[in-house]
């Protein structure tokens, strides 16, 4: 009968480790519960952080609408400044013209000199006549 006690005990020991395996079966399932949920708590943030992503985008995109139309503005800025740059280089031009128009119908032949020297506009004193070459 030591067959029957040992197979007995044999029995005990193996039904002993099952209990023990079925424990930490037990244990495993709840850290794959934890896991599980600690997976669900990852698919939020993940979630939270493509909303996120998508506000930066929104935020980006419109302050690339507010610098293109910043842009723009310039432009028309610069444009308008350009055109009345050019009228006034225009008048400046006609003003020249119309000065050295004035100009030589007051001189007399010969050219005025003005002295270096010295020059007062109310002194007629220092403006001299020069005469061309060959007049006496």
């Amino acid at each position: 009968m030591t067959d029957c006690a040992e197979i007995l005990n044999l029995l005990r020991g193996l039904n002993e480790k099952v209990d023990g395996l079925n424990i930490r079966v037990g244990g495993l399932d709840t850290k794959v519960d934890g896991l599980s949920s600690g997976v669900d708590g990852l698919d939020t943030k993940v979630h939270g952080l493509d909303t996120g992503i998508g506000e930066i985008d929104q935020e980006r995109g419109r302050a690339l609408d507010m610098l293109q139309q910043d842009t723009a503005m310039i432009r028309s800025v610069v444009s308008s400044h350009s055109n009345t740059l050019h009228i006034l280089r225009q008048d400046m031009r006609l003003m020249r013209a119309a000065v050295n128009d004035m100009a030589k119908e007051s001189v007399t032949p010969g050219e005025v000199a003005v002295s270096a020297r010295g020059f007062k506009p109310d002194a007629a004193a220092s403006l001299r006549i020069k005469r061309p070459r060959g007049d006496s």
